[in-house]
């Protein structure tokens, strides 16, 4: 019945999940000190805002963009097909991961060095595959339908200071990767899948080879991390932890924006949430 063109949606299956709760155990809570002009502690759970500082307030957010960029690749690519780099794919911008012109990746290898790296030239290889400015589309349409309204995207890299968004509406980003496309808090983290799926993992791009730039990398109760730096954005961090109460864990995620140290307030915030909150 569907027509060339027409937009399919395909309901997915349902998974239960079980979460403990946060109970505040103190009566007189001192409020960290932090340097992020922007900063939201929210519970993916229920929604719920635990504590937040102008969290409403736009401002660039540098490479938090790159998990956008993520989401809309695997949404709009079959990220087990090879992409072939052209010059105009790359950002020429400095980076650690050098892809060649000529070569060819899988697309789910290209989500390694976005997302641990951070890497510009990999954002625009995968932008630059279906075009550039259908990409960005994509990103702002997508947005919009998770209910991000002060949020706008201008390129899939993060390097333009028009990568707008608020810490409240990167906390519903980040509770729509928890729960439908966990995967990329894995990737974050820097684990190697063997294959997902049919798609086989590693084969274009020697993954372990890769050093992850993300900050609490191998700490435990880390879910899911992904950083960025811009002169504009100053230094912008996204984090989700598992915080672990007598009824069960509940997902908690951290965002800073505009911070002069990023790890140091997020340091702060989760200390704080873990003093004064039973847990």
């Amino acid at each position: 019945f569907a027509k060339s063109g027409m937009p399919i949606l395909v309901l997915e299956n349902y998974t239960e999940h079980s979460f403990g709760a946060l109970a505040s155990k103190a009566t007189n809570v001192v409020l960290p000190n932090i340097s992020a002009k922007s900063f939201l502690v929210s519970n993916l759970a229920s929604g719920e805002i635990i504590l937040e500082k102008k969290a409403e307030e736009k401002l660039p957010v540098a490479s938090l963009t790159k998990l956008m960029t993520s989401i809309v690749a695997h949404e709009i690519i079959y990220l087990g097909r090879s992409i072939k780099v052209t010059p105009q794919m790359l950002a020429n911008v400095a980076q650690v991961f050098h892809p060649a012109v000529g070569e060819r990746y899988i697309g789910l290898d290209l989500l390694y060095p976005l997302l641990i790296q951070s890497s510009n030239d990999t954002a625009k290889i995968i932008s630059g595959f279906v075009g550039d400015e259908i990409f960005v589309r994509n990103m702002n349409i997508k947005a919009s339908s998770l209910q991000m309204t002060d949020t706008r995207f201008a390129d899939a890299s993060g390097i333009s200071n028009q990568n707008v968004s608020t810490a409240y509406d990167i906390s519903k980003l980040l509770q729509y990767i928890y729960y439908k496309r966990s995967f990329i808090f894995d990737i974050s983290r820097g684990i190697a899948f063997e294959n997902v799926g049919l798609i086989k993992v590693g084969n274009t791009i020697n993954i372990s080879s890769l050093k992850n730039f993300n900050e609490f990398i191998g700490s435990p109760d880390l879910i899911g991390v992904k950083n960025g730096e811009t002169t504009a954005a100053r230094q912008t961090l996204a984090t989700v932890w598992n915080i672990h109460t007598a009824l069960g864990d509940v997902p908690v995620a951290i965002i800073v924006l505009g911070s002069e140290d990023r790890k140091r307030d997020t340091e702060i915030l989760l200390n704080w949430l873990k003093n004064n909150f039973s847990t």
